[in-house]
């Protein structure tokens, strides 16, 4: 099959990108936005031509069996601050790309029909559970922030989409997720590379409210495979499925993992501030993805902040702590 990926570049597309190659499929170039903040031109493939992702050439999309749309701006903070910004990026730039799609299958089909979208969702369209148990994906959609509004707005446009055309969709909500590959450099990424980004300038990472609030950490490898899994076992339904683990974490707990495993001399400071659009609780049930597309995480936190240890010590040069736990996944 030919895959088509957005935001092919990043974080999670990286590491789809490789769990598809080792299923056999071949991945076709996508599009991206390589951002620093100002600059925000789009790269199609290796093409030195800028464009943006809702732009996508005809002949790409008419190639593609699959999509995979990633593209998105990241950040619930951010999001707070500069609205605008993901509203355009995140909910018109799905929109305008749907529309070409929608040329590409109308003109298309007869000769190469799409076969499936996969769409990147979000915990974040939860907004804030108001409980400590795992939420399943029939729970009320109340986003608290602005990222996590565009969130919804991407998975149910492509939900529409799909609907219209007839064509299969998945919508994945994915809960925290970590590992190896992560941007250090955008502090929207996750709460787990600002903590990395204080231990690695010998700084005392910053915890807000008491440090108790739990978070539903996943590492990318099982993100991957849900992913890849999505895309390619075409005769399991679509719809919206959580992609988590099911075990909550205390936002302090995971500071002073990191902190250990990086053999860290900063202890973190739980400042007891809230910030706008933070949520208290937020842990995910994914047993239907489970039974759907036989499917379960396979890396428990422990062993999943140490293998992110590992990558930060051959990247970056830390010294992470051996604990002689042995960084294999559960079968």
């Amino acid at each position: 099959m030919n895959i088509l990926i957005t935001g092919y570049a990043g974080f999670i597309a990286k590491h789809v990108t490789t769990k598809l190659c080792e299923m056999g499929e071949r991945p076709m170039l996508g599009a991206d936005c390589f951002e620093p903040r100002v600059h925000r031109s789009i790269a199609l493939g290796t093409s030195p031509e800028a464009r943006r992702c809702a732009e996508i050439p005809g002949w790409l999309l008419a190639e593609a069996d699959v999509i995979v749309h990633l593209a998105a701006q990241v950040g619930v903070a951010d999001s707070m601050e500069t609205p605008l910004r993901y509203m355009y990026d995140n909910t018109l730039d799905t929109a305008r790309f749907l529309a070409n799609l929608t040329f590409r299958v109308k003109e298309m089909s007869s000769a190469r029909p799409l076969r499936r979208l996969v769409v990147a969702s979000s915990m974040s369209v939860y907004g804030d559970p108001v409980t400590s148990m795992p939420i399943d994906e029939d729970w009320p959609v109340r986003p608290a922030s602005v990222y996590g509004l565009t969130k919804y707005d991407q998975e149910r446009l492509c939900l529409l989409w799909g609907a219209q055309h007839d064509v299969s969709v998945v919508a994945l909500r994915y809960f925290n997720v970590y590992g190896p590959g992560q941007a250090l450099h955008n502090p929207y990424t996750g709460v787990l590379a600002n903590f990395t980004n204080a231990y690695l300038h010998d700084e005392a990472p910053q915890v807000y409210e008491d440090g108790e609030q739990t978070r539903d950490f996943i590492y990318v490898d099982d993100v991957a495979v849900a992913t890849a899994l999505a895309a390619t076992h075409l005769r399991a339904l679509g719809g919206v499925y959580n992609i988590a683990t099911g075990q909550p974490t205390s936002i302090l707990r995971a500071a002073n993992a990191l902190g250990q495993v990086l053999g860290a001399q900063r202890a973190p400071i739980v400042t007891g501030t809230r910030r706008i659009g933070d949520i208290r609780h937020c842990i995910g049930n994914s047993e239907r993805f489970a039974l759907a597309y036989d499917w379960h995480p396979r890396w428990p936190f422990a062993l999943g902040i140490k293998e992110y240890a590992a990558w930060l010590s051959s990247t970056y040069g830390t010294a992470p702590h051996e604990s002689g736990v042995s960084c294999v996944p559960t079968r």
